[in-house]
């Protein structure tokens, strides 16, 4: 199971300046990654570092470009039979789901207001993925349903055994850099680490999960 505020993209290079736009690049990024009028198109065939480029600024928020998760920015385009597109207040979210289609991940910055990262799901920094997971409540669940960026949700439980639930769900979270179930400590809890539409398939109903182990159906939501 594998399975998101500034007006400028800050690229970084090997050193900590910030990198100015070439001007082949801006013009390459506005034929195949463009906003029309109320909605945002990148088209196959565009390069990924054009797309945080230009999506990045819609969605107001900055992101770091640097070492080698820039070079495969550029040496990486878009696939796609058709127009990939979304309102402009969908910008962030349709940003996410092409980096995340090509094993590369936004993670939020520890302090708000500072450019967000980005992380290759094939590179040695992977397991900054669930250091860098930002925490929700479980009734935000819904919101990020189609969000791919990491995230933490912890749900109480009851009539059932966190431990047991966890313990029974491990083997379909084979790799907890990116996904994982587990229960916390002495509070009747599980911690849920994944991404948007892993958190949101478990959820049948905001804030309430139904899960089959091998003998029980439990149903998990706040007490």
């Amino acid at each position: 199971m594998r399975s998101v505020s500034c007006l400028a993209v800050s690229l970084l290079v090997a050193a900590p300046i910030l990198a100015q736009q070439n001007p082949d690049s801006e013009r390459a990024a506005t034929t195949l990654v463009r906003v029309e009028r109320d909605r945002v198109v990148v088209d196959s065939g565009a390069r990924l570092d054009h797309v945080v480029e230009k999506l990045a600024p819609v969605a107001q928020r900055p992101v770091l470009m640097k070492g080698e998760i820039s070079r495969k920015l550029e040496a990486t385009t878009v696939r796609a039979t058709q127009p990939l597109t979304a309102p402009t207040a969908k910008a962030g979210e349709l940003l996410e789901s092409i980096l995340f289609a090509h094993d590369v991940v936004l993670v939020p910055p520890a302090t708000p207001g500072q450019p967000w990262d980005l992380v290759d799901l094939r590179g040695n920094d992977r397991a900054r993925v669930r250091s860098s997971a930002m925490r929700i409540k479980p009734e935000e669940i819904e919101a990020y349903a189609g969000r791919y960026i990491p995230l933490t949700v912890a749900i109480p439980i009851a009539n059932a055994s966190a431990r047991e639930i966890a313990a029974s769900l491990r083997p379909y979270f084979p790799d907890n850099n990116l996904e994982s179930m587990t229960n916390v400590g002495n509070a009747n809890a599980v911690l849920i680490f994944g991404f948007g539409p892993t958190l949101a398939s478990m959820a049948v109903v905001p804030h309430a999960f139904l899960i089959r182990t091998a003998t029980h159906l439990y149903r998990i939501g706040p007490r």
